[in-house]
């Protein structure tokens, strides 16, 4: 349901900063990534498929497509509300996607002030992510997912600086090390959990 609404925004996006595409684009990634290690309850998924196999089989497929509508909704509603690290990491891909956006309209544009702002807005995001993975890691995370909002914190902390030095990149440069960004604190797990 989530790749429906973001090909409906590409088809749909304006000239501005797609936030909500880019928001939808990063939380599928998320899930992609998260749900098969993070899901809390996978009975209640295998259950639920069980629940769209039987229906499809004995009472139609309207029964079939609303089962299968439902069980979408409950793994959605078991991701957010119980994967802080599938939000989390959703977050920080989002603020990679958008901090490429705004790079880039930032160097088209010819009025400084609305460069400016790009540049405020995205270490607004930036400063917010980094301070929300802490008070996880600090408060909310056990031992196991303490280094997953420690390495967070420290990619979003690069992308930062990426985005104050980032007239001394190319905008081809600046694409590739916001990736770099993302997979720079990945040895934090190692030396953290082992």
């Amino acid at each position: 349901m989530l790749c429906v609404f973001y090909f409906a925004l590409a088809l749909f996006s304006g000239r501005g900063i797609p936030y909500v595409k880019n928001f939808l684009a990063a939380m599928i990634f998320a899930m992609g990534v998260g749900i098969p290690v993070n899901v809390a309850n996978s009975s209640l998924l295998i259950t639920d498929l069980n629940e769209v196999l039987y229906a499809m089989r004995n009472t139609g497929l309207v029964d079939a497509l609303w089962n299968l509508c439902d069980m979408i909704v409950k793994t959605l509603i078991l991701v957010f509300l119980y994967c802080r690290e599938v939000w989390v990491f959703g977050l920080l891909c989002m603020m990679n996607i958008t901090a490429i956006d705004l790079w880039e309209k930032a160097d088209a544009e010819s009025d400084e002030a609305l460069a400016y702002s790009h540049e405020a807005t995205l270490t607004l995001g930036l400063v917010m992510l980094a301070g929300g993975a802490l008070l996880f890691a600090a408060m909310r995370a056990d031992e196991y997912s303490k280094p997953y909002f420690y390495a967070v914190m420290v990619a979003a902390a690069l992308l930062q600086v990426m985005n104050h030095y980032r007239e001394r990149f190319s905008m081809n440069a600046l694409r590739i090390l916001a990736d770099v960004a993302l997979l720079v604190p990945l040895p934090i797990f190692f030396v953290v959990i082992g």
